[in-house]
């Protein structure tokens, strides 16, 4: 058995993940730097970044159904508004994504029926990875645009600073949560 205390950058990026568990669960990488959405800002958010009234009342429909498709010990409840800023590596130009997560602290057993995933996730995860579903079942160019931006920042921008990293632990938890994501919605 590996020590992940004495574990080298290199190490990481080669350890082998074996799936989520409540004592082992997915959990949000703490070196994202989240923009979390003031109570103020809430009401303009989601209409600044889904200007079409129909998708975004079909997002949110989206986003929660997902969650309780996903979960069954998902209960309902507020969700936190997030957004990840960065430099896009095809436009060079500074550019942001958001998610959705429930407020709650508890983490989630989740599977999908479609691809026979399963996994225990924290609520940031989770509610990044049901962000993705929604965007993709509402599927206008708004959403369309949100989920390539996605994919720019998690499978380059975000991969490639994990590929740059000498921090262990850092390489290990997004490693485990690129690996999460990708498991769920594949």
């Amino acid at each position: 058995m590996t020590n992940l205390t004495t574990m080298t950058a290199e190490d990481a990026k080669d350890f082998r993940f074996s799936n989520s568990t409540a004592e082992n669960p997915t959990t949000f990488p703490s070196d994202i730097k989240l923009k979390i959405v003031s109570e103020i800002e809430r009401s303009n958010f989601l209409s600044n970044r889904l200007t079409d009234v129909k998708t975004l009342i079909h997002f949110e429909s989206w986003l929660y159904n997902t969650a309780e498709e996903l979960s069954d010990n998902y209960t309902g409840g507020q969700w936190q508004m997030a957004e990840i800023s960065f430099t896009n590596p095809y436009t060079q130009r500074e550019d942001a994504i958001f998610f959705m997560y429930p407020d709650m602290t508890n983490n989630l057993t989740c599977s999908n029926a479609m691809n026979y995933s399963e996994g225990v996730m924290d609520a940031k995860t989770f509610g990044f990875i049901c962000t993705i579903f929604a965007f993709g079942r509402v599927m206008t160019n708004q959403a369309a645009r949100n989920l390539i931006a996605i994919k720019d920042w998690l499978g380059d921008v975000y991969y490639e600073s994990l590929e740059n990293s000498e921090d262990a632990a850092q390489i290990l938890t997004g490693r485990k949560f690129n690996r999460e994501v990708v498991k769920f919605i594949d």
